[in-house]
């Protein structure tokens, strides 16, 4: 089964096909269920109706499109691996600067940017290459849905980004020791609390910088 199951994957086939056959709702609730159980600030039926929308909406949804076009079965360790790798295609992007934001938890390995990161550095000096500026930012007790495993901290990354890049480069925010842990005592354990309380306390809080 399992061997199929990869087969159909390589092939262009995705669980969204599942889900457009009528069995979206039911693997939406499975999945929000058990992936969710410990994440009280968010509805979960809505949660679960955005995600089966995204799944199954449309001729092509963007899940579908995403996990059947863009990923293949992964190996030893990984879940997936991209079918055209972003280590052959960032170093010809004509952009300034990419941020790659990875949960604490994340499926994906945060180290390979980082060796990304490494090896561009080291082309751009022996060869005078030109190619993006890249910063690595984890975000404390997430794993790969990083704005519903700590919204607060997915916001604090992106302002670091935006702020300061080279100071932003391989720290771990929304953690108990960062901006947002400073604002709301007892974070990221007050996730279950009200998120209208802590964002304000976030937005009402004066820049650091």
């Amino acid at each position: 089964l399992v061997r199929t199951v990869l087969g159909m994957w390589r092939s262009g086939w995705s669980p969204m096909t599942l889900a457009k056959l009528g069995l979206g709702n039911m693997m939406m609730r499975g999945y929000v269920s058990r992936r969710f159980a410990d994440v009280d600030w968010i509805p979960k039926d809505l949660l679960q109706a955005y995600l089966y929308q995204n799944w199954s909406g449309g001729r092509n949804s963007g899940g579908g499109y995403a996990h059947s076009t863009l990923l293949v079965p992964g190996g030893l360790g990984e879940l997936a691996y991209a079918r055209q790798p972003l280590v052959d295609r960032i170093p010809r992007l004509r952009v300034g600067r990419i941020s790659a934001i990875y949960g604490e938890f994340d499926w994906m390995d945060h180290r390979n940017m980082k060796a990304l990161k490494t090896s561009l550095l080291k082309r751009k000096a022996e060869a005078g290459l030109e190619a993006p500026l890249i910063e690595v930012i984890r975000v404390a007790s997430a794993s790969h849905q990083i704005p519903i495993d700590n919204p607060l901290g997915f916001a604090e990354a992106v302002l670091d980004s935006c702020n300061d890049a080279d100071a932003a480069h391989g720290t771990t925010v929304g953690g108990s020791r960062g901006a947002i842990g400073r604002l709301v005592p007892g974070y990221p354990e007050t996730l279950a609390a009200a998120p209208e309380t802590l964002i304000k306390a976030r937005c009402s809080a004066p820049p650091e910088r």
